[in-house]
């Protein structure tokens, strides 16, 4: 009890008075020491809201980005390196931050004067009082996170240390969700949990499937820096088994993809065991699992899931059909009354941004996938091999998971995401550096 009562009153005076702390040090350039404090705080939502009664409590996740990002512009200034590492993503995600901001005033237009009553001055169509910029800034600092990452965390030690970081999270996590699902009665009961991000059990379950592949990925090319590998594979089992009782069929389809990925390019013996799965699933799979699969009509009606996603994406192909090119602009979606999204992230984009807005989702999800596989390929080191291969799971499972819902906006599920993927890019940048210093002469010709 006594442990209890201090952790409720006194870690959130810490977490705060250390949240202080890393604002300083990002501030004098120690932006890696910064970023390593707030990552955590991304899934574990449920520790972060402790700190939302601190004064400005509810920005300090801004507030440590504005940090880190003065910090970075002051810390380069006697580097070696570029302000900006060269990356085929910094064209592409300027390009797109640009692109949704010009869609949220559009999205202010076609809502209209009605609609913007509550906005102090309408003619501004965008102003801080629109909640629609608030969800905006949310969804760009997930791309500025990505831009602090290539370009801050420089060695492969600091790379490994965010890693350790981002498992220490997920035990954390582990440690909540395992307590809710062994006290859900069925997958029906499942509706109660929340996770430590305050989502559903779909995302949650998303969340896992999408990063512990990463994980399995590293684990399998077994590189030197992975110690205690027996504790690494424990994360990992908790995590699948986690997966499996929060009863998502996409989370489901996205780890069969993955897993098939996986084992094709690194252990094709790991393919049997899903083939013997498909072919025995109703007597090998918890009856629970079985019944939340096959559960998809009740009395000759698609339950109510199915049937409210079939709305929702009829509604989007008409917005769609009568908006191609540009959309109904970003975040408009959910003020039409129906709901926050169309349980569907292409649909959502296609609906909101249009052709253009899907053109970018697109090339961001297949340029990632690239940049993993190559990485995989183009390295002799373990380390980053696995983590490329391991990114380029993660990518085919957010793919996967986003068919069945909006898992890509959600700060607390996606932020792991863009912080990998800064990874794999530094990743690119120091396997090239490294073969420039041992191959001097080569890069005199380039």
């Amino acid at each position: 009890m006594g442990i209890y009562v201090f952790a409720k009153e006194w870690v959130p005076s810490v977490l705060y008075f250390g949240a202080i702390l890393v604002l300083i040090l990002a501030l004098t350039g120690r932006v890696t020491a910064c970023l390593m404090y707030l990552l955590p705080l991304y899934p574990l939502q449920n520790v972060y809201e402790k700190l939302f009664v601190f004064p400005l409590g509810e920005k300090i996740s801004t507030l440590l980005i504005v940090a880190m990002l003065v910090g970075w512009g002051t810390s380069k200034g006697g580097a070696k390196e570029p302000f900006f590492v060269p990356s085929p993503f910094n064209v592409l995600l300027i390009l797109y931050m640009v692109f949704t901001y010009w869609s949220l005033w559009m999205g202010s237009q076609f809502l209209g004067p009605n609609v913007l009553a509550s906005i102090a001055d309408a003619r501004l169509q965008v102003s801080i009082a629109d909640t629609r910029l608030q969800v905006w800034k949310g969804y760009i600092l997930l791309q500025v996170l990505f831009f602090i990452v290539v370009n801050n965390v420089r060695t492969k030690a600091q790379i490994m240390q965010i890693l350790i970081i981002t498992c220490a999270t997920m035990v954390v996590m582990d440690y909540y969700n395992i307590r809710q699902v062994t006290e859900m009665g069925s997958w029906l009961s499942r509706e109660k949990f929340n996770g430590t991000f305050n989502l559903g059990a779909n995302e949650v379950a998303a969340f896992y499937v999408t990063y512990t592949f990463i994980l399995l990925g590293l684990w399998i090319l077994e590189p030197k820096e992975i110690k205690y590998r027996p504790l690494f594979l424990f994360l990992i089992i908790s995590n699948f088994f986690l997966v499996l009782f929060l009863f998502s069929r996409g989370a489901y389809l996205a780890f069969l993809i993955a897993w098939c990925f996986i084992s094709i390019n690194r252990k094709p013996l790991w393919i049997i065991p899903v083939v013997i799965t498909l072919l025995f699933w109703q007597s090998i799979l918890p009856d629970e699992v079985i019944n939340r699969i096959t559960f998809s009509e009740v009395e000759g009606a698609l339950d109510e899931s199915a049937a409210k996603r079939l709305v929702l994406w009829e509604q989007s192909i008409n917005y769609f059909i009568n908006n191609p090119i540009l959309g109904i602009g970003f975040n408009v979606f959910q003020h039409q009354g129906l709901h926050y999204d169309t349980h569907n992230i292409y649909l959502r984009t296609a609906t909101e941004q249009g052709i253009i807005g899907i053109f970018f989702l697109e090339a961001i999800f297949i340029l990632s996938f690239t940049r993993g596989w190559l990485l995989y390929r183009h390295t002799d080191d373990p380390f980053f091999k696995g983590l490329g291969i391991g990114f380029c799971t993660c990518v085919l499972s957010m793919m996967v998971v986003n068919i069945f819902g909006d898992r890509w906006t959600h700060i607390p599920l996606n932020a792991f995401f863009w912080v990998f993927l800064g990874m794999v890019e530094r990743g690119h940048f120091l396997v090239s550096s490294t073969a420039t210093t041992l191959n001097p002469v080569h890069s005199t010709h380039l």
